[in-house]
């Protein structure tokens, strides 16, 4: 029987990874509103994944982990070297070794929650799952901003079982296309808990566009220098080869094809392995 991470009270224990840079100010009001708006707060752990020269969003956490443990929460802070946006994906995985609940969330630091009891709906939802099918499932859970309903999750949860198959959380920078089509892929349960959740990204106007935002597809070096400097500083952008491994790539995106392709092949074998498929 599969181990699943319950609190004293049956609710599912859920975990909360948060990536974030240069947005100390977001980043304490995210981990604020999914703490205060839970009523099992003593079963969420947060996650906190910050880049190790990022002392502003460093010292948040730090601040914040007092008012996380007030409330009886738990929660860990993840710090490694800036690896740009685009290879952000990678941070997912790094996550794996520190979450203690039975599922992993990843929530951005613009996406917020408005039902209040997310949790409990998140896991009367699950252990409905676990009744049907079994403890021995794997599952997604599935959320999108009710401001930008899209054809793939905006925001997503896997349980433990999937984690511990697949040994990954993403290989991809289009994560949420592929936690979707993997759940498809691996036969899956796809969970979509009734939450007002919101995603006030920047390019709908809802937060004043920042940095970050800008370098999300960074320009050459020699065309915005400053928009470099601002982002990461004088001498970081000094190392060509780093800068070069932070520059956008598509090949990122198509999961489905070439070498990532045959990653993902791999990770859907082990779920029909898991399955006896």
């Amino acid at each position: 029987m599969a181990n699943i991470q319950r609190g004293k009270s049956g609710n599912i224990k859920l975990s909360i990874g948060i990536i974030s840079r240069g947005r100390p100010n977001y980043l304490a009001a995210t981990i604020t509103n999914w703490l205060t708006t839970a009523t099992f707060k003593e079963d969420l752990d947060f996650v906190i994944a910050l880049d190790d020269d990022d002392e502003e969003s460093i010292k948040t956490y730090n601040d914040m982990q007092h008012i996380i443990k007030f409330f009886g929460a738990k929660s860990s802070l993840i710090t490694w070297p800036p690896v740009g946006y685009i290879n952000l994906y990678k941070r997912n995985n790094q996550m794996l070794p520190h979450y203690h609940g039975d599922v992993l969330m990843v929530v951005c630091d613009d996406q917020y929650v408005t039902t209040h009891g997310w949790d409990k709906v998140i896991s009367d939802d699950v252990n409905k799952v676990y009744e049907t099918h079994g403890e021995g499932i794997t599952f997604l859970v599935w959320m999108c901003g009710k401001n930008n309903i899209k054809k793939h999750p905006d925001l997503y949860g896997l349980n433990r079982k999937w984690l511990d198959i697949a040994g990954k959380y993403t290989i991809t920078a289009g994560t949420d296309a592929y936690v979707r089509d993997m759940a498809k892929s691996s036969g899956s349960v796809i969970i979509r808990p009734e939450l007002d959740v919101w995603h006030l990204q920047r390019k709908f106007g809802h937060l004043p566009s920042d940095f970050i935002e800008s370098h999300r597809k960074p320009p050459n070096l020699s065309q915005d220098k400053q928009l470099w400097v601002d982002k990461y500083g004088e001498e970081l952008i000094k190392d060509s080869e780093w800068v070069n491994s932070t520059k956008h790539d598509n090949k990122l995106y198509r999961f489905r094809h070439d070498e990532l392709g045959e990653e993902y092949e791999s990770i859907v074998k082990k779920f029909k392995d898991y399955y006896g498929k």
